[in-house]
């Protein structure tokens, strides 16, 4: 069975009665389901681990979680919209970071 083609990878979520689409692709991509020009993209410093399997002492460091799950998404939505993400009147993008457990905004 294939996706259909307009989903394009993303999941559904819904955080405080509010819908969201999510998907993973080097970052965690989020978007309001009713505003497309919206977004949230989440750095939780994943890397590509075949790169450095012969490259040990240039390996960056670990990143956490090992798996994006939605209870991880869910908790990333509502810090962002506790620290001014808009997705009602179209604010456009906001980027988190997320390391050692703990997620800042990062200024563009």
């Amino acid at each position: 069975m294939t996706l259909p083609k307009n989903k394009r990878g993303f999941r559904k979520i819904t955080v405080d009665g509010q819908d969201f689409q999510w998907r993973f692709d080097k970052v965690i991509d989020i978007r309001p389901e009713t505003k497309k020009d919206t977004k949230l993209l989440i750095d939780f410093g994943w890397y590509d681990v075949w790169l450095y399997v012969n490259d040990k002492e240039n390996r960056p460091p670990d990143f956490q979680p090992e798996t994006v799950t939605p209870a991880f998404v869910r908790q990333a939505i509502l810090f962002a919209l506790n620290h001014g993400w808009e997705i009602q009147i179209g604010a456009g993008l906001m980027n988190l970071k997320y390391r050692e457990g703990v997620f800042e905004v990062e200024k563009l």
